[in-house]
């Protein structure tokens, strides 16, 4: 399921009582997002907002001036990205594959440089296009209060091997820019599928991805929370059983994060 961006939202210090008042225009699963990333705060259950200004709101009680500081960060980043809703604990895409019409987004002609489509040597485009997108990806985790946070690093294993891989180059650019350990060989992938390229609905896809991964060390990823990188999210079945093989790994958190997210799903 995926979550628009949202179009506007507000914050304000509620005259009497001193709550934090937070009003959305946007989808009321926003409010999962922010019980989610503070999980520390209390929140009010979710109401209209009198003046129809926005969608709905809540109230936070016991809020410190740094909370409300990092839930402006959040919010704002939310009128410029597409949240996902899945299995993941939080599930971000920086942008939108294509515009409406079908003509590619300034991050989709970066991945679409950057990708490698047939097997050959690297072209002269991919590494500036890789570099390019891992800004972007940088700025938004050092927006993002429990993306900052993480642990560590990993992108999602190729269905085939590739001799430029665009998530794997964009997470060690974004291991190395920010200090956060790259776990590039904590999964193995079990042999004998095959490649998602080659399912023809969102089913097969689903049913193929199954069961494929192994985490081959769980004393690394203990308790840990981790940024699982990919380069575009269509239907997301490689990202969620990824998220999903780590967690029963022992990982504390999975924090998916894409450069785009395609008009379809499959």
């Amino acid at each position: 399921m995926v979550i628009h961006k949202i179009e506007r939202y507000t914050t304000q210090i509620w005259h009497g009582s001193g709550h934090l008042l937070v009003l959305i225009d946007g989808n009321e699963r926003y409010k999962e997002l922010l019980i989610n990333s503070f999980p520390n705060l209390s929140f009010s259950a979710t109401f209209a907002d009198s003046k129809k200004e926005y969608k709905w709101g809540t109230f936070i009680r016991e809020w410190q001036r740094t909370d409300a500081q990092n839930i402006v960060n959040l919010l704002d980043l939310c009128t410029k990205h597409v949240l996902v809703v899945n299995p993941l604990d939080q599930m971000f895409c920086i942008d939108f594959h294509t515009d409406l019409s079908g003509k590619k987004s300034e991050l989709g002609e970066l991945v679409y440089k950057g990708k490698t489509y047939k097997s050959g040597p690297v072209r002269d485009n991919q590494l500036p296009a890789s570099e390019k997108l891992t800004t972007f990806f940088l700025k938004f985790i050092l927006q993002n209060f429990v993306y900052s946070q993480a642990d560590l690093i990993l992108s999602v294993p190729s269905s085939t091997h590739k001799t430029f891989d665009l998530p794997a180059v964009i997470a060690s650019g974004l291991s190395k820019l920010i200090g956060k350990p790259m776990i590039s060989s904590v999964l193995e992938k079990i042999p004998g599928r095959k490649s998602m390229k080659d399912c023809s609905s969102l089913g097969e896809k689903m049913e193929n991805i199954v069961n494929s991964f192994i985490v081959k060390n769980t004393d690394e990823i203990q308790n840990k929370s981790i940024i699982l990188i990919d380069d575009v999210y269509q239907s997301g079945a490689t990202m969620i059983e990824v998220g999903k093989i780590l967690k029963l790994g022992g990982a504390a958190k999975v924090l998916g994060l894409s450069a785009t997210k395609t008009r379809k799903d499959a």
